[in-house]
């Protein structure tokens, strides 16, 4: 019997004695128990008998898998025993009846695949050759390909690295960068505590932040208009009154002087900063303050990070102070993405930054 197939190959014809074994077994239908010294032809139809996937019709040996597959069907795979048996094993090192038996018929197995893979008829050689000559021209035709390929890849590298910035150069269309309009309005503030913003927030908090603002932005001296991190503000903030602000418990806001058992630490710095500009745009709005706010890069050489900032005139001394602070705490400028900001400590309050009339604590 002729091995099908243009692929011609010891694994190929083990398979194929296998399914010309199963084929025979599924037209008497009986029961069959096989030998071969082939690990891989048994691994494969083990796994094939398990499962349900698809045998793709690309893939190598798919005819005689899906051949293999419809003599198990109608065999029953409990009714099929598939054996691995050692490969050119000597009778001499046999210790059993069974290992002499196995031997034997393997290696008489293997004598008469020899025998027939010679005896083929000269019609058979002739197709062989020619498909080596052809093999060995689409060889030779590749390797012309690839030279060619690689020539051309050569000669396209050249004559970049020859380029200049004159040849052939598209003018590129500056960019233009965004402006951010600052813009400050307190000719309807009243420099007073509104009962809105008390309302709202508990404690001494909204009388810390008017007195705080309007002395950091009506003093003496208070710079040009300029964009401010809220960062800094907030830090300015903590280190005037050492407070760190107005602290969201289950939907309430609270404040840390009068909630002693607090713990604002465990906020991160970005978290709270969040708060604390949310609480200053109320005090603002409710003061009657027009602000421009946005998301750029502030007046500050330590912050090179585009973050949430406010225009407004500010105590020179004060930022002074905190971009000191901030120095002693971040190793690095703090750039894009801003990581270095979450998680600052608390500053402790600075004299230098203390308001002349401090509101009285709870107690005092």
């Amino acid at each position: 019997m002729v091995l099908p197939g243009l692929i011609q190959n010891a694994f190929r014809a083990e398979l194929f004695a296998l399914g010309y074994a199963l084929h025979q077994a599924a037209l008497h239908g009986v029961a069959v128990r096989i030998w071969t010294d082939c690990l891989g032809v048994v691994n494969r139809f083990h796994f094939l008998a398990r499962c349900d996937r698809d045998i793709r019709v690309n893939t190598v040996n798919a005819d005689l898998w899906n051949w293999v597959r419809t003599s198990v069907q109608s065999i029953g795979v409990k009714r099929i025993q598939v054996i691995k048996v050692a490969a050119h094993q000597s009778l001499a090192k046999a210790k059993t009846r069974r290992e002499v038996w196995t031997s034997w018929n393997n290696d008489a197995a293997d004598l008469s695949a020899k025998v027939a893979n010679l005896d083929r008829l000269q019609e058979t050689w002739a197709i062989r050759s020619r498909l080596v000559r052809e093999l060995e021209e689409c060889q030779t035709l590749h390797g012309e390909v690839f030279q060619l390929h690689s020539a051309v890849a050569e000669l396209s590298a050249m004559a970049t690295a020859a380029a200049t910035l004159d040849d052939d150069q598209v003018p590129r269309q500056k960019r233009v960068n965004r402006v951010f309009e600052k813009a400050y309005d307190d000719s309807a503030c009243t420099c007073q505590v509104p009962p809105k913003l008390k309302g709202l927030y508990p404690g001494k908090l909204p009388d810390k932040v008017v007195l705080w603002w309007k002395l950091r932005t009506l003093g003496a001296s208070s710079g040009d208009l300029k964009w401010l991190p809220v960062h800094m503000i907030y830090l300015d903030f903590m280190m005037t009154f050492g407070c760190p602000g107005p602290i969201r418990v289950n939907n309430r806001w609270l404040e840390w002087d009068m909630c002693p058992f607090l713990t604002p630490e465990k906020h991160k710095h970005s978290l709270r900063t969040r708060w604390f500009r949310k609480f200053l745009l109320s005090a603002l709005h409710a003061m009657g303050i027009t602000i421009n706010t946005a998301t750029c890069r502030g007046s500050s050489e330590i912050l090179q990070a585009f973050l949430p900032c406010v225009s407004a005139r500010w105590d020179e001394m004060c930022l002074e102070q905190v971009e000191a602070w901030l120095s002693c705490h971040l190793s690095t400028h703090c750039g894009r993405g801003a990581q270095e900001l979450r998680s600052l400590p608390i500053p402790d309050v600075n004299l230098r930054m203390k308001l002349p009339s401090m509101p009285p604590k709870m107690g005092s």
